[in-house]
């Protein structure tokens, strides 16, 4: 048997749909909002608030609107290095006590006790070591000569140790020679200077930089060695006009750096500017109000000529976000955020918070496209140490759901709750919102970006929180599913049974293929001060079952399951994450349908609180009609199946294939159906 049409519910203007990622990034998948949980006070939010965090004369504490300027708002560009790994130390040397310059870091630890020693490099890095001198006689070329002696130990092919120089009008390097894997070399190199070409018309600009890539290093231990290199005895000497007019030798054993500086690789740029009445696509919103946008116009971050357009040309004067790498050059990446003044917690009492944003994107995900999100996180710190060891803000990690954005052109308002990603006892928050292009996704390299993102109007609320956080990405939820056999085999229904699994593939991407988690995933944090999880959370459910297959099951058709601490990629357990499951088979079948939530408690002194996602619960059990539950957590075995009345079996002739989730719409498409006089299970079956 086939099914004989499809219906497809798709979004239409302020239809809003989004991007998933997992923690390390994978590429994204279109896939609903983060869902949470809550008590009875959760349905109070609106109204049981304070506001921290609003728009001018909103008489919140913090500005979240940009009419008036920053607001104390500031931004950084995160690609801008600020650490270096240059250093005199004795690591490695065949003589104790020897100083060399060494790039590494000690407390890298040894990835195999008996082939690999302490100390090394990480990936990423880009660290610079420096010899800068005035030459006698601008007017004349200098030429330049480098002796030294070199140790590297580094991964082929990928990372180098580089001799280089800088010339006038280029932000970047000319490499002299370049070394990578392992060895010891007499480092013997020379080049010339051409007046016009020394540093501020006066300078030569030696460098010994580091260079790594970002895997395989001492850092990952997918190489490892004594990395990443040591330098010692270095001579340079400048020569005009036959003559060695400048002679520089630095061994480093009196322990500094001698004629030899520490420099900092540019960065891609800081880009973050208030503009007002920018353009957009956007058929159904325009905001001309002053907006945070990263817009390389060559004026905001001077020395980049500015970013023009391609085809998305409605930026202030054609320019658009940097897709070239800015001051850093075309490897480099862009990572802009602005981040929020740091915000006192008003009210210990509070523990739930919302955060909310407007945003523009516009990121259409083309072959020529740059591969440019948008992206926000929120950090917290309990600095007065009442609910553990004193924290300091700035040493605590931006938090997010690990989505990003993508789509449009449009506006639309981001809210999320992020009360499970606040630490205990925090006393002061920090928001951050950013643009940032992905470096390792090589089908999104091109340069026909565009002005996007903008934000504005930003909001944070405090409310009274009932029971621990429950968060969850809708893809780590259960997901309708068919037969496991790939087949309906109507001479043996106990070979239908139907797998509970998730919707998320946790298969890489490199091996091509669908490979569904086997259990949902959910975040649950006890998060009221001083408290604790009443035991595991539960898993409740109840099946309407189809009566066909009732001679092959061998699980209950309602119960409770306890969950059990997820364990991540990494094979370590993730204390705030529950995986909940039920048996493959003996549990579903086609035409089943099951309802099912979780609910948590947490206790502090006594008082305990529970909470349950969904929220609201009202319709657990009720099968009456589609949407009579909360539709993120109905798994449908599909397809349905009834006896023909001549000793066969037939299923549903149409699959309304509903790919938008509850994002808006299904009602409407529901009601459609409805009226064609067509019944769920019978007339059409719903794939969500």
């Amino acid at each position: 048997m086939k099914l004989r049409t499809v219906f497809a519910a798709v979004g239409a203007c302020l239809l809003l749909s989004q991007a998933a990622m997992g923690a390390d990034r994978p590429i994204p998948t279109r896939d609903g909002l983060i869902i949470h949980g809550g008590g009875l006070s959760v349905s109070k939010a609106a109204t049981d608030t304070i506001l921290v965090m609003g728009p001018t004369s909103s008489g919140a504490l913090y500005i979240g609107d940009f009419e008036s300027g920053w607001n104390g708002w500031t931004s950084i560009d995160y690609t801008q290095p600020t650490v270096t790994h240059w250093q005199v130390s004795d690591y490695n040397q065949a003589v104790a006590g020897n100083l060399a310059a060494w790039c590494g870091d000690i407390s890298i630890p040894s990835c195999n006790d008996s082939l690999d020693v302490v100390g090394g490099y990480g990936d990423s890095w880009h660290d610079l070591l420096v010899y800068r001198t005035t030459v006698g006689d601008p007017g004349l070329p200098a030429v330049v000569a480098v002796t030294a002696t070199l140790q590297h130990d580094l991964e082929i092919g990928y990372d180098y140790t580089r001799l280089s120089y800088r010339v006038a009008g280029n932000l970047g390097f000319t490499d002299v020679h370049s070394w990578d894997g392992q060895g010891e070399v007499m480092v013997d190199h020379g080049f010339t200077y051409q007046p016009g070409e020394l540093m501020d018309g006066t300078d030569v600009h030696v460098v010994f930089r580091l260079q790594s890539d970002g895997a395989f290093s001492d850092e990952d231990c997918d190489w490892y060695g004594a990395g990443a290199c040591q330098i010692d005895d270095i001579t340079v000497t400048v020569s005009q006009n036959g003559q060695a007019d400048i002679v520089s030798v630095t061994g480093f054993q009196d322990g500094t750096m001698g004629d030899w500086t520490i420099e900092y690789p540019h960065g891609v740029g800081n880009f973050a500017q208030l503009w007002n009445r920018l353009r957009d696509l956007d058929p159904c919103v325009t905001n001309t109000s002053q907006q945070v946008a990263f817009i390389d116009d060559g004026l905001v971050v001077p020395g980049t000529g500015g970013s023009e357009c391609v085809n998305w040309c409605y930026g202030p004067g054609g320019y658009i976000v940097n897709t070239t790498g800015g001051l850093a050059g075309p490897a480099s990446k862009l990572d802009n955020v602005v981040l929020s003044p740091v915000m006192a917690w008003p009210d210990v009492s509070y523990d739930g918070i919302l955060f909310s944003f407007d945003a523009y994107r516009h990121e259409d995900l083309t072959s020529d496209s740059p591969g440019i999100f948008f992206n926000w996180g929120i950090r917290s710190a309990d600095i007065d140490g009442s609910a553990g060891p004193a924290q300091l803000l700035n040493e605590q990690p931006f938090q997010d759901h690990h989505f990003v954005y993508y789509g449009g052109p449009e506006y639309f308002r981001v809210s999320k709750d992020v009360t499970g990603l606040m630490n205990p006892g925090r006393d002061e928050i920090q928001l951050s919102l950013g643009a940032w292009e992905y470096p390792y996704w090589g089908g999104w390299s091109g340069d026909d970006g565009y002005p996007a993102p903008y934000f504005d109007n930003v909001s944070v609320k405090i409310y009274q929180h009932s029971g621990p956080s429950m968060a969850a990405r809708e893809l780590d939820l259960a997901q309708d599913n068919f037969p496991e056999t790939d087949a309906l085999n109507f001479a043996d229904l106990g070979s239908m049974h139907v797998r509970f699994d998730m919707a998320n593939n946790i298969s890489l991407a490199t091996h091509l293929r669908n490979d569904p988690g086997d259990s949902l995933v959910v975040d649950i944090v006890p998060i009221r001060h001083g408290s604790v999880l009443v035991g595991a959370p539960e898993f409740h459910y109840t099946i309407d079952a189809n009566p066909i297959f009732d001679p092959y099951r061998t699980a209950p058709t309602s119960g409770v399951v306890a969950g059990v601490v997820a364990v991540g990629r990494s094979g370590d357990p993730d204390p705030d994450a529950w995986a909940f499951d039920l048996p493959d088979t003996g549990t579903l079948f086609p035409g089943d349908v099951l309802h099912y939530y979780i609910r948590a408690g947490d206790e502090v002194a006594g008082d305990v609180r529970w909470a349950t996602m969904p929220a609201d619960i009202s319709g657990f059990g009720d099968f009456s009609d589609p949407l009579a539950y909360h539709s993120s957590f109905v798994v449908r075995a599909l397809p349905s199946i009834s006896a023909d009345g001549f000793g066969g079996y037939k299923v549903p002739g149409v699959l309304f294939w509903n790919d938008f989730a509850n994002r808006g719409g299904q009602d409407e498409w529901h009601g459609v159906l409805g009226h064609m006089n067509m019944i769920e299970g019978v007339d059409y079956d719903l794939y969500y």
